[in-house]
Parts: C-alpha cells; structure tokens; sequence
C-alpha cells in the first residue's frame, strides 16, 4: 500500500459521513479515481466491510452487558455448537475467543436487566 492509498483510507475511516466526491478532493484525485482506488482496497482485503452504527437507545435497547463464559468443555465439538448457538441470538452482537480463565467474551443488548436475566 502506497502513501495514497494510506492517506484514502485515513479519510475513509476517520471522516465516515464525506462524500467520495470530498475525500476525492482532499486527496487530490477525481472520483472515478477514487473509487476505483477504493475497489482495489476492499478486493485486496484492505477494507472489509461498510456498517452502519445503530442508536441502542432509540431501538429500546437500554443496557449492554460484557459477559465471560467458561465453558464446561472444550472440545471441538462443543466450541462448534457453542459458536453456532451464539450466531442465532440476536440479541448478542460480538463474540470473541479468550485465553486465560474464559473461552469467550459476548456482547450482549437488551431491553433491561430483566430482560437479560430471562435471556441466561
């Protein structure tokens, strides 16, 4: 990756809500440059993905909680259906594979503490 290259991506990540048109002009390229640029960052893996952030609060999700689970065992299969249990639960936005005394580290939104606690 070139100066350019790291210089779009700053503005592309930094600067969310510009105009390709503007960051095309901060960086001092034409659009259609540009995006092509763009193109050949995200087919070379250097961009992932695009996403919006939602407002929890107006969605009625008030609370957010970070919970560790140990589970009871650890093998394969049960780390492949503890994986897949994890992906059917909307309610649960991250999941992150642990060392140390937990296997993961869930985030979890609900509507309240209750709520959450019937989740369990």
């Amino acid at each position: 990756m070139n100066k350019l290259e790291q210089k779009i991506l700053k503005y592309f990540q930094a600067f969310p809500d510009l105009a390709l048109s503007e960051i095309a002009e901060k960086v001092g390229m034409s659009n259609s440059a540009l995006w092509k640029r763009l193109r050949k960052l995200e087919c070379e893996g250097f961009i992932e993905g695009k996403a919006n952030i939602l407002n929890q609060d107006a969605l009625g999700l008030k609370v957010t909680v970070i919970a560790e689970v140990k589970l009871t065992k650890n093998t394969t299969q049960a780390l492949d259906e503890f994986e897949a249990a994890v992906k059917q639960h909307k309610k649960i936005l991250s999941c992150y594979a642990m060392s140390g005394d937990s296997d993961y580290l869930l985030k979890i939104v609900d509507k309240d503490i209750k709520d959450y606690e019937e989740f369990l």
